[in-house]
């Protein structure tokens, strides 16, 4: 899982994930589950929310390769997602 933010200089994100993918190709993992909030504007979601749909990411493949985007319902503050395919597979 990496949630790096974007730092003080903007390249903590870059450099930081280039070096988690590295790792990943040398340990062999699968799977790598990554949270930014680019994009998101004045949108919030509750930390604990966020944290409970990554961590369900690592096992479900409901959004595996997609970028899943995390809303609350208007009426009723029922946690929504939906997943779209990645530009990049």
């Amino acid at each position: 899982m990496c949630a790096l933010g974007a730092g003080h200089n903007g390249w903590i994100r870059s450099l930081g994930t280039r070096h988690i993918v590295a790792a990943i190709c040398a340990g062999g993992i699968r799977r790598l589950v990554i949270q930014t909030t680019l994009g998101v504007g004045d949108r919030k979601i509750s930390r604990a929310d966020v944290t409970e749909f990554m961590i369900k990411q690592l096992s479900e493949d409901r959004c595996l390769r997609h970028s899943p985007g995390l809303a609350y319902a208007k009426t009723n503050f029922e946690l929504k997602h939906h997943c779209s395919i990645d530009a990049g597979h």
